[in-house]
């Protein structure tokens, strides 16, 4: 590449093929809504394969899964993932307009959990699970279910960096396992229902 391309030719690029041409999005900046109609194609002609929505060995994965004894009180609540609006997971952060709202990935709690382990809207959180301590941000959002602390994911500073979750958010991928609790079939490893505790912050005490 011998010449740097605008904004727009990477994004025609991006969007090769897409359902609406970007010429037409880039037209309307206040945004628009673009109805299209769905066709399901027919099945190929002698085609006799069904899709097993019940499958053995994902339903034992799951029986398995339901067997499980709780962690006990050691880990009272369940990080849940969370997406933010303005971004999409590690993308455009170093946007000022898309960080208007938010340049971190906040711990959104049910106000109740808040007042009961006695920290304030905006206050560094310490998030653990079995795996490792991270810091957090509290925010408070009612609609969350109280027990959970919902967070959005691809956010935190390098392994070898100090935690500031303020400048750089919140890495939740530090207290995941992924040599222990991730799918058999994908590779993915748990990154919901992450059983955690919470509480205030006094020094940076992350490991």
């Amino acid at each position: 590449m011998t010449i740097k391309p605008d904004v727009a030719t990477v994004w025609h690029a991006v969007l090769k093929g897409a359902p609406v041409d970007y010429d037409v999005v880039a037209r309307s900046p206040e945004g628009r809504l673009f109805p299209r109609e769905t066709v399901v194609e027919p099945r190929p002609e002698g085609w006799t394969a069904r899709l097993d929505l019940g499958a053995a060995p994902i339903m034992q994965d799951l029986e398995a899964i339901a067997a499980r004894k709780p962690r006990g009180d050691s880990y009272p609540f369940r990080l849940i993932a969370r997406r933010m609006n303005d971004f999409h997971n590690s993308n455009w952060r170093e946007s000022p307009r898309q960080r208007r709202h938010y340049s971190y990935n906040p711990a959104f709690m049910h106000p109740d959990d808040m007042a009961a382990i006695g920290v304030l809207e905006g206050e560094e959180v310490l998030i653990r699970s079995e795996r490792a301590t991270v810091l957090g941000i509290a925010a408070a959002d009612e609609g969350l279910r109280p027990g959970c602390v919902s967070m959005s994911h691809a956010w935190g500073g390098a392994p070898d960096e100090p935690d500031q979750p303020a400048i750089h958010g919140t890495s939740t991928s530090r207290l995941c396992f992924t040599d222990r609790d991730y799918d058999r079939y994908s590779g993915i490893p748990l990154m919901s229902a992450i059983p955690v505790a919470i509480s205030p912050a006094t020094d940076n005490q992350a490991v």
